[in-house]
């Protein structure tokens, strides 16, 4: 089979489809046509990657390679197929060779022994036999080789998407030219790529050189008049590893650059090339942004992006104004002014930029990677201000979301673990207007600082601040900073609210008021040691009751130490006690009077409060009554707060009873009961 570079990838040249590539990045609205173009193009550079590396192979003479047993399995394979056919030295056999193995095994395995055979061993010159052992020097095979072979691998194994694999294969280089160079076959009178490289290269020089003699150069000057852009389209993409589009165009420096720099310096100080710009004027531009970064790809635009930068001069300590004003997606506004330093924002600028009516669900993206929640409707509207001085940031930010609505729950590995059911309902407003501050500071200067990170701790430590006191949130909507809203306290077996407390229900009732979102949960308190004395004491004065109805006595004052009911109080003690001698008791606090008063006295009143105390220590409490006293606290608190006479009320299935809670242990006159706190 004889097989030519047009049979494998087709008539196209890869080099104008790399120009539609990029062309395509700049369109809005053409988003299936560029995944499926980029697609497309994405393979057709791949089949070329395997088919150009599988061709260097033919240079993979015995007396020139490695250890072969130093490869793995596939890459051994690779050479034993090579070496052992009479056509190895054929370039058309051998991208016959790596393009069938590519379509049989995958082109994971291929890609990968390719990247080890080039990379394991010591490659040589075949045109002078000689070891190559810099990067510089090689001819064949090497390094550059494996590093061609390693990107193809990484995109057929998923760890590059398609944009950025097309994207950054036009970096790549072999040893003596650009790695599309050798786009060329029998069938065709084509020169390669570079050819066309070389042409573009020079016309973009020339008209490099007419723009800067239109602007008026002078020696190391550059002055214009005002520049007016109509139209213009920019894009801002983040790819799936964080990197930018942006970032790709910046050049990163050798390790050895500094020393170099130092190397190269001399006495004579350069003069910096000084650029003055009168203004720039904006009209009907367009940005898009997309972040591929998150578990939800991401992307929208503003556009009729109009505006102007004032003066811009590289000399000049003098900001430059910026004004600027464009439309978000379909009904959003976006504006920016503020004063920037173009040279050097970090030294001292100061931005104010304002979003209205942005469409949170569009922005669920960063909420899944946020909290691992989407948005289901809302809007938003956001007041940025930073201030950038001698690199610290001072950002005071305003975040107000209308109608914020949650949908659905997403895995994400970075998302926060928040419950922003309760946040939300904490935080939005009768009118469902959610009103945050979030201040912003940090030293943009320093190498750690992360100005996403920051937004997300700011962020953060607002929903944490309101969660974790939320009853301290509820105080200040009412003015009660120094009330805890949080409990309500009760004295010793009651079930009555004190005055203080009714006070503090009718507070947290107003703040409920202003959040209907939220419901609270009740679970009445009790403890035996702390009610258990006082409902000893009401079910023996009921006990007194009972025996006084019996008996027609009065029964609007059954007291236990009351003279008159002396007697029913002792047949109570008998009852109780049956083995204790009643008149032995008496004996007990009868004193002896003086001898010449002849007799003894019984101290009535000692004796009286004597058998009070043991008729109530005898009164038995079950669990049951605890918790009916617990159930009535929990009562009386709903009660006062769904209570329809007062000023203001909230509904009646906002305040849900709990199950009793038994406190071990009570500290004081009074059992608190905590209020929990929910989203309705």
């Amino acid at each position: 089979m004889n097989l030519s570079y047009t049979s494998i990838l087709g008539d196209e040249q890869i080099l104008p489809e790399i120009g539609k590539f990029y062309m395509l990045q700049c369109l809005d609205n053409e988003d299936e046509l560029r995944e499926e173009f980029t697609r497309k193009l994405a393979q057709k550079i791949l089949n070329y990657l395997v088919v150009s590396c599988a061709g260097e192979m033919r240079y993979c003479r015995s007396e020139t390679v490695g250890n072969i047993t130093d490869l793995g399995g596939d890459a051994q394979a690779l050479v034993l197929t090579v070496m052992k056919e009479p056509k190895y030295g054929s370039r058309d056999f051998l991208w016959c060779v790596g393009y069938n193995l590519a379509q049989e095994f995958g082109y994971p395995r291929i890609t990968q022994a390719l990247f080890e055979i080039f990379d394991t061993f010591e490659w040589k010159s075949s045109s002078v036999g000689v070891d190559v052992l810099s990067w510089s020097s090689r001819s064949v095979g090497g390094v550059k080789w494996a590093n061609i072979a390693k990107v193809a691998n990484q995109f057929a194994t998923g760890e590059f998407n398609d944009i950025i694999f097309v994207d950054g294969v036009m970096s790549i280089v072999h040893n003596s030219n650009w790695a599309f160079n050798k786009y060329y076959n029998k069938d065709c009178n084509y020169l390669g790529l570079q050819s066309l490289l070389d042409y573009k290269r020079d016309a973009t020089r020339e008209s490099i050189f007419k723009l800067l003699t239109d602007l008026g150069i002078k020696e190391k000057q550059l002055e214009t008049a005002t520049i007016t852009i109509d139209g213009l389209s920019a894009r801002v993409v983040i790819h799936e590893d964080q990197t930018t589009n942006f970032g790709q165009l910046v050049a990163k420096p050798p390790a050895n650059a500094e020393d170099n720099d130092n190397a190269a310096r001399t006495d004579e100080e350069v003069t910096p090339f000084s650029i003055t710009i009168e203004s720039i004027e904006l009209t009907d531009g367009t940005l898009r942004f997309a972040d591929y970064s998150l578990p939800l790809p991401f992307s929208t635009s503003i556009h009729t992006l109009s505006g102007q930068i004032s003066t811009l001069n590289s000399t000049s300590d003098q900001p430059a104004r910026v004004d600027l004003e464009g439309q978000v997606a379909e009904y959003g506004l976006a504006r920016v002014e503020g004063a920037v330093d173009a040279w050097n924002p970090s030294r001292a600028s100061n931005l104010q930029l304002t979003f209205r009516n942005l469409q949170i669900p569009e922005y669920s993206p960063y909420t899944v990677h946020f909290a691992g929640r989407k948005i289901a409707g809302g809007t938003m509207d956001l007041d940025l201000d930073y201030t950038v001085e001698s690199r610290q940031l001072d950002g005071q930010n305003n975040l107000v979301l209308h109608d914020l609505k949650l949908g659905e729950k997403m895995a994400s590995s970075n998302a926060m673990d928040l419950p922003l059911n309760l946040a939300i309902a904490l935080l939005q407003d009768s009118d469902g207007v959610i009103d945050l501050n979030l201040p912003v500071t940090g030293n943009v200067g320093d190498p750690e600082f992360d100005f996403n990170q920051v937004i997300r701790q700011a962020l953060g430590d607002a929903i944490m601040s309101v969660i974790t006191a939320p009853f301290s949130f509820l105080a200040n909507l009412v003015g009660a900073d120094s009330e805890n809203l949080g409990q309500v306290e009760f004295a010793k077996g009651r079930t009555d609210l004190l005055p203080p407390q009714r006070e503090r229900i009718a507070k947290l009732r107003a703040a409920l008021n202003q959040r209907p979102a939220l419901a609270l949960e009740l679970a009445g308190p009790f403890s035996r040691n702390f009610d258990g004395p006082a409902l000893q004491r009401k079910k023996a004065i009921e006990a007194l009751r009972q025996r006084l109805a019996e008996a027609d006595r009065d029964v609007a004052d059954p007291s236990l130490t009351a003279e008159s009911n002396q007697s029913i109080v002792e047949t109570m003690f008998s009852s109780y006690y049956p083995e204790t001698d009643l008149e032995a008791v008496q004996a007990r606090f009868t004193e002896k009077q003086n001898e010449s008063s002849g007799g003894a006295e019984l101290d009535a009143l000692v004796y009286r409060n004597h058998l009070a105390e043991r008729v109530i220590t005898a009164q038995s409490i079950t669990d049951p009554e605890l918790e009916a006293i617990a159930n009535a606290r929990a009562s009386a608190v709903r009660d006062a707060l769904v209570d329809p006479n007062a000023d203001v009320s909230i509904a009646p299935d906002r305040v849900r009873l709990l199950n009793p809670k038994e406190i071990d242990s009570v500290d004081g006159e009074r059992i608190a009961m905590k209020v929990g706190i929910t989203a309705n």
